[in-house]
């Protein structure tokens, strides 16, 4: 399966092809993006978000995986990079 890269706009416009009720607009993703909340990839002037990523955030937003790592901050490291050495 091949990652879904899109721009703000683009995620928005399949967000409201899918449901065109929904809320959920440019600006809030934007902010968004730019908070930390979500991962996104800036080239030049624009970013780019893993679709697929977006709609699993939207719809389980408190899975820790999802769940926001604040900036100027220590970061967890995953337990699997410690190297146990044996005496």
């Amino acid at each position: 399966m091949t990652t879904r890269m899109r721009t703000i706009k683009e995620c928005i416009n399949l967000i409201k092809s899918d449901d065109p009720q929904s809320c959920f607009t440019e600006r809030t993703l934007r902010t968004k993006i730019i908070s930390g909340e979500f991962p996104s990839v800036r080239i030049g002037t624009k970013y780019l978000v893993n679709y697929d990523l977006l709609l699993s955030i939207l719809n389980n937003p408190n899975q820790p995986e999802h769940l926001p790592i604040p900036k100027n901050s220590i970061r967890p490291i995953p337990e699997e990079i410690f190297i146990q050495e044996t005496c």
